[in-house]
């Protein structure tokens, strides 16, 4: 685990990359702002990532992305090191380095981007400084 990475935060998205159907809403401090999003293990974001593509007709890239979300899933339920009470999940290569999130929007003081588009991220956890359950919008102004 990188010693930089928040461990409450690295293990949080190990348990969602364990889930097919994990999914919370967290708001993520980053060097350039604040992204908000839902949550969403490695294997999941890949098939959304796929399902997004489909109508672009990029075949060979959406089998991959596929078969990569299976082998990814199939890694995860080999593991038999506990992120949460395993000391040895240190040295695990499968310690999550990135972050998944689905229906992401960067927050601005008086607008969301995008603002009505859903939006799929990536993003390394070592890059967080600060993240916290649920998410932040602008209060609408009329």
């Amino acid at each position: 685990m990188h010693h930089s990475s928040d461990s409450q935060l690295v293990a949080l998205v190990a348990l969602a990359d364990a889930s097919e159907d994990f999914a919370l809403d967290v708001t993520l401090t980053l060097p350039g702002g604040v992204i908000c999003g839902n949550l969403i293990g490695y294997s999941t974001w890949l098939r959304k990532q796929a399902a997004l593509l489909q109508p672009s007709g990029h075949s060979r890239y959406i089998d991959y992305l596929n078969k990569l979300a299976d082998l990814v899933q199939e890694n995860q339920k080999n593991s038999s090191v506990d992120p949460l009470n395993d000391p040895r999940y240190e040295n695990d290569p499968t310690v999550p380095l990135c972050i998944h999130l689905a229906d992401a929007f960067y927050v601005h003081p008086t607008v969301t981007i995008p603002a009505n588009e859903d939006l799929l991220w990536r993003g390394r956890i070592s890059e967080v400084s600060g993240w916290s359950t649920g998410v932040f919008k602008p209060q609408q102004t009329d």
